[in-house]
C-alpha cells in the first residue's frame, strides 16, 4: 500500500513539474513563410515531420507550419484555406485585404461551430466568440471534444473513446482563412492550456 502511494505521489510530482516547465517557457517569435504571420513557439517544440502529420491528421496537404512538443503530447498547426466568398468585390473595400467586416466573422463563426459540434459526440466549450488580438479580429473556440463509438441507437457501448483539448483561432484576410490549432489529449489540458493561451494571444498577421 505504501509503495502504491509512493508511486502515485511520484507521478503527480512529475506531472506538476512538466506543467510548470511548459508554462514557464518563454515563447520564441517565429515568422511564417506565408501570410505575414508571426507566432510564438515554445522552445521545447520542434518541427513535425510530414509522416507524423499525415498519421495524426490524415491530411494530404502540408500546412503552413506544424510543430509538436518534445514528448509529442501537444501539437501546434498553422493552416490556410481559401474562401472566395470572403474576397473583396469592389476596389473601395481594400480594407478587407487587411481584415474582414464583423459580419463575415459572425457567419464563419457559426459555420465553424456547427462543424465542431458535428465532428464530436460531446463538446464542452470553455470559451467561444470573436475577439480582437493585436488589432485583428479572431474567431476563438476553446473546447474539449470527445469522439466515441456509438451503436445504431446512438448510445455509447464501451468501445473506443478519444477526448481532446483544442484551442482554435481563425483570422480572415482577403479570400483566405488562417487557422491556428493547438491540441492535446484532454488528460494533458492542465499542462498545456496556459501555453496555448499565450501562443494564441501573441499571434500577429501583417
Amino acid at each position: 500500500m505504501q509503495i502504491r502511494y509512493f508511486f502515485l505521489c511520484f507521478q503527480l510530482w512529475i506531472a506538476c513539474g512538466l506543467s510548470l516547465q511548459a508554462q514557464n517557457e518563454k515563447l520564441v517569435n517565429t515568422k511564417m513563410s506565408y501570410g505575414g504571420i508571426t507566432i510564438g513557439i515554445p522552445p521545447s517544440f520542434q518541427l513535425m515531420d510530414d509522416e507524423d502529420y499525415q498519421r495524426k491528421y490524415v491530411a494530404y496537404l502540408s500546412p503552413i507550419a506544424k510543430y509538436t512538443s518534445s514528448d509529442a503530447t501537444a501539437d501546434l498547426i498553422v493552416n490556410v484555406s481559401v474562401n472566395r466568398a470572403l474576397e473583396p468585390i469592389d476596389d473601395d473595400l481594400k480594407v478587407m485585404k487587411k481584415d474582414a467586416p464583423i459580419e463575415n466573422y459572425e457567419i464563419m463563426a457559426s459555420i465553424y461551430k456547427t462543424t465542431i459540434l458535428n465532428s464530436h459526440n460531446q463538446v464542452e466549450f470553455l470559451q467561444e466568440g470573436i475577439q480582437t488580438i493585436n488589432k485583428r479580429r479572431y474567431i476563438v473556440f476553446e473546447f474539449v471534444g470527445s469522439v466515441k463509438d456509438l451503436n445504431s441507437q446512438g448510445e455509447y457501448y464501451g468501445g473506443s473513446s478519444l477526448s481532446q483539448y483544442y484551442y482554435l483561432q481563425y483570422a480572415l484576410k482577403g479570400g483566405e482563412v488562417f487557422i491556428f490549432n493547438f491540441t492535446c489529449k484532454a488528460a494533458d489540458m492542465n499542462r498545456w492550456q496556459e501555453v496555448a493561451k499565450q501562443i494564441m494571444n501573441q499571434i500577429k498577421i501583417d
